[in-house]
Order: structure tokens, then C-alpha cells, then sequence
């Protein structure tokens, strides 16, 4: 969807869509196109992933009360019957589930195997699918998750916070500064590419306004662009998975036309995401049907086209010596940079030391007094905007290390110290005040609740002062 928005609406009547817009969809759906406007009557679908990255699926639905499990989705569940309601509640503060509109699963779900796969999540804010992309490679491999957007970029940072992922990199950059840095370098590159939001309507009304005939075309442009910036980063024999959530065939099949006819194939998808989803139009390429159409009538979420391709030509990508000579260099001054540094290193490590049963799987950098656990060190150098270059573990300040609230949710059930706290702890939490800490010994600690990690404090005079982020406080709902 658009950043910006052009016009703001109150009390759509569905009735009232674009003559354009309702001839568009009567020409891809003939006699059952009035099937699609009724169903704009209805209330949206909303949905669910559950993280079994951090606890599993059996174990979260002990916590929660959902029972529909939608087919095509390895963890994803519908929300019906007041199970909408789960958003400001501690399983949401715990990173224990996303909520996340049903068809917006079926992209990562069209993917093929993902554990130890090198991932790009070009267009990922605000985080579901880098969500679920990293729930499918069982935090294995690696995922970076890009937002050009800066605001949005934090936003995404978030929510992948939220849910203690431990193998994601976060950038804010242009598909072109990306292309620059990763000549192929991906097995896997989802595009969720900015489009007319067409399938949106009924979610959110206010987008009808935003849309014009013009705009279909006016995306496409964009849209190869990003795919054409894509490729550059692909490797030969891998994956794209290209989505969007309209409907029209130029933003959908006649893309996917011009990647056929640049080098890619087109897959069949899994029998339980086909079964769910209608066809993609056949008539714009070979094997277009193979592609995947949700519609809001057919009762599984709101409007979604995916599309899974594969390489199969080699792409001449220029600079990619040069780029390597870049991060070679740069991976040299940091080494330099952390030999010079021998105080903070030493504050680092007695901070570990102090606080985790295991230090040995943690290393780390140190940027400007801020400092990351690497994730991956030739991503970590290359020259991009990093909103998140490793795991934040926290920041030197005088003589000490501060540490960040992503380190709780990624270490935090390696930490010596845990306080489990009670429901009515749990409320006092979330909500920034003090816990009792009576019978624990001064220094951090790690909140949990149920066997899952809310985040930190620290130790003082029995108390456990409060570390989770002003930002994030709230009053919580109970379940």
C-alpha cells in the first residue's frame, strides 16, 4: 500500500465504488463478480500467527483461545467469535503470536523449503511475513528484512523485537542501494510489492479513495523496478515470491509475464494453498494459472495474488568484485576498531559473564558504543542503513553496559537470574512498575510469564526495576 495517503474518507458505501473498479472486476469474474461486491458487506477476516520460534504450537493455544486453523499456513490460525481480541494482551507482549489478515499468509506459505536459506523480505514492513519467513527456517539461516521507509523500518523493527527473532538484520534502503551490496546473493526473495491495494477494500475503506484507473499502471512501473533490483541479488536457481494485494491483472499476471520472459518460471504452489485460492488468469502467460487469487467471497481473508518463480539464467551483475573489496575493507576496520578498544570489550564481556549461563554462542560488535551480536559479519559490513545490524544487546555508558530490550527477548532464557512472575505481576509489568525481587541477588534479570519471555530488569534492594520500553507500555487485556 501507499506511504502516503491522498484523501481521507469517512462511511465508504460499497455501492459507491469506481465504475472503473466494478467494470475491472466484473471483466475477471463474469456472473460471479457480484458474489465479490456483496461479500464487501461482510466483516473482514482477521488471523494469527502463532511463534513457534519461542514456544510451541500446542503450548501457545494452552494460552489462547483459538481453534480454526487455516490449512495453507504451517502456524496460522482464524480469529472468529470474540478471539479478535488478543492484541493488547501479554501473549501479544510476549511476541507469542502476530495478528496478521489470513491471505496475507499465503505468500510465505508458497514457498518452498526456507531452513538455512539465505531471505530477503524486500518490501517488509510492518512484519508479518518476516515474522512468519523466520518461523519457517526455525531461526536457521539468515533473513534480511528491508523497509524503505524509515518510520515504517522502525515500526517493523518492532514487531520482530516483540517476537525475539534471532536470526533477522533490518535495513531501510532502496531496492537500488540493496542491489549494490547483494550481487547474487539470496536463495529467497519475497516482493510484496506497493500496489493499488485493490484487495484492501474491504479492510480498510478508506483506500478506495486512493485508487484511480490510472493507478494500476502507474504501479507496474514501480513494480519492475523493485523486481528488476530483485534479480540483481537473486542467485541462479532461486526463489522469488511476488504478491501483491489487488486484483487487476497489470499489476499481478502482466508482471509476472515479463519475469517469464527474462529468464523465470513460473511453480505450481502447495495442493493446500491452491485448494484454498482461485486460479491466477491463464490467458496473460503460460502456466499465469499456476499463481494463486484470494478474493474476500471465498471466505478465507480479504484479496491477495501470489506468484512463485525460479530463476534459471545467470544475471551479469557489474560491481560485484568491487562490492566485495568494500566489505573486506570494512570488515577490516572493525577488527582494528575492537583491538583499539580493549575497556569496552572488557565491559562487554564481564556483562555476559555476569548475566548468561552461555557466552559462547554470543558475538558481538561494537559501533559507536553501541553493541551487536553478530548475525551475520558480511551482511553486518556492507554499506546500508541498518535500523537493527545485529541483535541490539545494549549500549556502553559510563563504564557500563545498558543493556537493550531485544537482548531480553532473544537471551533472556539463558539469563542466570528469571523471575516468574504472577498474572498479577505480569499486569504490574507491562504497565512499567516494580516487581518484587526479594529473594534474588542485585543484577539483571529476565521477566517471564507461562515460560515466555516479557522482557528485563534489574535487580536493586529486592526490587526488580522495570526495563521494558516506555513506548510499549500498557494496561493489558486479559484472555
Amino acid at each position: 500500500m501507499f506511504a502516503k495517503k491522498t484523501k481521507f474518507c469517512f462511511n465508504i458505501d460499497m455501492n459507491n465504488l469506481p465504475q472503473e473498479f466494478k467494470n475491472n472486476m466484473i471483466n475477471l469474474l463474469g456472473k460471479k463478480s457480484q458474489e465479490y461486491f456483496d461479500s464487501l458487506d461482510l466483516p473482514p477476516k482477521k488471523g494469527a500467527v502463532l511463534n513457534t520460534n519461542l514456544l510451541s504450537e500446542d503450548e501457545i493455544l494452552k494460552l489462547i483461545n483459538v481453534k480454526r486453523k487455516i490449512p495453507f499456513s504451517e502456524t496460522g490460525y482464524l480469529l472468529e467469535n470474540g478471539e479478535e481480541k488478543l492484541g493488547n494482551t501479554w501473549v501479544h507482549h510476549a511476541g507469542l503470536i502476530y495478528l496478521q489478515e489470513p491471505s496475507s499468509m499465503a505468500p510465505v506459505a508458497a514457498a518452498g523449503g526456507l531452513e538455512n536459506k539465505k531471505v530477503l523480505d524486500l518490501c517488509a514492513s510492518p512484519g508479518g511475513k518476516t515474522i512468519d519467513i523466520s518461523i519457517r527456517q526455525k531461526g536457521t539461516g539468515l533473513l534480511v528484512s528491508n523497509e524503505i521507509v524509515y518510520k515504517r523500518a522502525k515500526i517493523l523493527f518492532q514487531n520482530i523485537e516483540r517476537c525475539g527473532l534471532k536470526n533477522c538484520i533490518v535495513t531501510s534502503n532502496s531496492p537500488e542501494e540493496l542491489a549494490s551490496e547483494f550481487a547474487e546473493f539470496f536463495d529467497v526473495i519475497f516482493v510484496d510489492a506497493p500496489c493499488s491495494g485493490e484487495g484492501m477494500f474491504r479492510k480498510d475503506p478508506n483506500t478506495i479513495c486512493e485508487w484511480n484507473k490510472d493507478i494500476p499502471a502507474q504501479n507496474k512501473k514501480r513494480q519492475i523496478e523493485i523486481l528488476t533490483n530483485a534479480n540483481k541479488m537473486l542467485k541462479t536457481g532461486g526463489e522469488l515470491i511476488y504478491s501483491t494485494c489487488t486484483f487487476n491483472t497489470t499489476e499481478n499476471e502482466e508482471v509476472v509475464k515479463l519475469l517469464t520472459e527474462n529468464g523465470y518460471q513460473i511453480e505450481k504452489t502447495d495442493a493446500n494453498l491452491s485448494s484454498f485460492s482461485q486460479n491466477g488468469i491463464k490467458k496473460v502467460c503460460k502456466n499465469s494459472d499456476f499463481a494463486c487469487r484470494f478474493y474476500p467471497q471465498d471466505g478465507v481473508g480479504e484479496g491477495q495474488f501470489v506468484c512463485r518463480l525460479r530463476k534459471t539464467m545467470d544475471a551479469k551483475i557489474a560491481n560485484c568484485a568491487q562490492n566485495n573489496i568494500k566489505s573486506a575493507q570494512k570488515n577490516e576496520k572493525i577488527k582494528q576498531f575492537c583491538k583499539n578498544n580493549g575497556q569496552n570489550i572488557k565491559i562487554v564481556d564481564e556483562f555476559l559473564k555476569s548475566t548468561l549461563n552461555d557466552t559462547r554462542s554470543v558475538q558481538y560488535n561494537i559501533q559507536d558504543n553501541r553493541v551487536y551480536a553478530v548475525i551475520n559479519q558480511e551482511v553486518e559490513n556492507k554499506k546500508l542503513n541498518f535500523v537493527a545490524r545485529g541483535i541490539n544487546v545494549g549500549e556502553i555508558v559510563k563504564d557500563r553496559l545498558e543493556p537493550h530490550h531485544q537482548f531480553f527477548k532473544v537471551y533472556g532464557k539463558d539469563c542466570k537470574q528469571c523471575v516468574n512472575l504472577t498474572a498479577a505481576e505480569v499486569e504490574k509489568y507491562l504497565d512499567g512498575q516494580e516487581i518484587d525481587a526479594s529473594n534474588m541477588k542485585n543484577g539483571y534479570a529476565c521477566a517471564m510469564f507461562n515460560g515466555a519471555v516479557l522482557g528485563g530488569g534489574k535487580v536493586a534492594a529486592g526490587k526488580l526495576k522495570n526495563y521494558y520500553p516506555k513506548g510499549l507500555r500498557s494496561k493489558i487485556n486479559k484472555i
